[in-house]
């Protein structure tokens, strides 16, 4: 087998049959690494910037405690994911996935939904993500009429906005 990097029209290769075990070794180790280390890229950030803006939504102030639990929960989840799909050799094996942006909004609505109506009821945000996800599916399961309405409403006044991007060298 033989082992391909590409930069700047160069490439460089290794046969792997050909290499002593502490090169493979290394490799190994470092190519594990890597692999967890990518599946949690960015976690941090995007699990601070939902509950900011659930918390936002609602009207509501979040405790960085349980900002950072959700931080170290999404993160276990995730490093738990990429290791079970190295052990079942399923990992590298999926289309990239496009985000929709009607689920999108239709969990947004949902999420805003829900926070209204326990502020409203003076309860208590859950704070375990499995439990908050299977709020998010029962209301949304519950109430998709008038969801899937919101979020229709919502994308269409989103899709008139026109603005300049800037240029990137």
């Amino acid at each position: 087998m033989i082992v391909n990097y590409e930069r700047n029209g160069k490439v460089y290769s290794a046969d792997v049959e050909k290499l002593p075990s502490a090169s493979i070794a290394y490799l190994l180790q470092y190519g594990f690494a890597q692999s967890l280390q990518d599946s949690i890229a960015g976690s941090a950030k995007a699990v601070r910037a939902e509950y900011t803006e659930q918390a936002d939504a609602a009207n509501e102030t979040v405790s960085e405690q349980d900002v950072l639990k959700a931080i170290a929960a999404d993160i276990e989840g995730s490093l738990n994911k990429r290791v079970d799909s190295i052990v079942a050799g399923t990992v590298g094996h999926h289309a990239a996935q496009v985000r929709d942006p009607f689920a999108s909004m239709c969990k947004r609505v949902t999420i805003e939904m829900l926070r209204k109506g326990f502020k409203a009821a003076n309860i208590k945000w859950p704070k375990e993500s499995e439990k908050v996800q299977e709020l998010i599916t029962t209301a949304y399961e519950k109430n998709k009429v008038v969801i899937d309405a919101e979020a229709t409403k919502r994308l269409a006044s989103q899709s008139d906005i026109e603005i300049e991007l800037p240029t990137v060298a």
